[in-house]
């Protein structure tokens, strides 16, 4: 179908909503599951956090130790479901600041979700260069590796 424009008009799901706007509120979801996941297992490990507003930079989830709070992280969050997973095993990481304080959790929301828990250093030296792409197969060992004491 066009528009009086001659532009093609955006495709309609079957609730009335452009396909594009479902896929975005989609992977809005996904991201929001994740971050809230990752909140969790920190918080289960001893440490106490927050997310940060949703324009904040580099950073999702800002975090001290109970018992020691001078020690202090700062965490993105990448998020995908398996289902989008199994089609394609990696996540994009375009620009990040390299720091000690700074890691990036990637997920898999299955059942049970897998998180990947990498110091920043290391995904700024694996990423693919043209594409910020980390592949699964480069992160394996840090599968479950939560920053603890």
């Amino acid at each position: 179908m066009r528009r009086h424009n001659g532009e093609k008009a955006p495709k309609r799901s079957h609730t009335g909503t452009s396909v594009l706007s479902e896929a975005r509120t989609q992977a809005q979801l996904t991201g929001d599951v994740a971050l809230y996941a990752v909140c969790l297992e920190l918080a289960r490990r001893g440490w106490r956090v927050a997310p940060t507003s949703s324009n904040a930079r580099h950073v999702d989830i800002v975090g001290y130790l109970h018992e020691d709070p001078g020690r202090v992280i700062a965490v993105q969050v990448k998020g995908a479901s398996a289902a989008a997973f199994r089609r394609a095993s990696f996540w994009t990481c375009r620009q990040l600041p390299s720091s000690r304080a700074l890691f990036v959790v990637f997920v898999v929301l299955g059942d049970p979700p897998e998180f990947y828990v990498v110091p920043s250093g290391v995904v700024a030296q694996i990423k693919t260069p043209k594409y910020g792409d980390v592949h699964r197969a480069k992160i394996w060992r840090f599968l479950n590796r939560w920053p603890l004491r």
